[in-house]
């Protein structure tokens, strides 16, 4: 069902390989984003730069990427950009992955 798993992931109720995927993700979106040099991008550009794995993992725990963003706001800032899209912009690098973890896992 849409939604159960980024509830477990706001709850902080992930199994631990769920939550080193979601961290893999997320360091691979927040890499992407600032390799581009773009102030900000379109989920949808920004979903054709991640890796196959990664859509299949989305895929996988039926979670479009801006719910899956959604959860992190002191790292991701979510707006809809002039196309009507969902746009993304970098408002914080983690500085400690691993205190994500902490807070993903239950």
């Amino acid at each position: 069902y849409r939604g159960v798993f980024a509830k477990k992931m706001q709850a902080g109720s992930l199994q631990r390989d769920e939550a080193e995927q979601v961290l893999r993700i997320l360091r691979t979106i927040v890499d992407a984003l600032q390799d581009s040099g773009e102030n900000g991008v379109s989920t949808f550009a920004l979903g054709n730069w991640m890796d196959s794995e990664s859509r299949q993992f989305l895929k996988t725990v039926n979670l479009r990427l801006v719910e899956f963003l959604r959860p992190f706001p002191e790292v991701f800032s979510l707006d809809v950009g002039d196309s009507g899209q969902p746009f993304v912009t970098i408002v914080g690098v983690p500085e400690n992955y691993d205190a994500l973890l902490g807070r993903l896992i239950g």
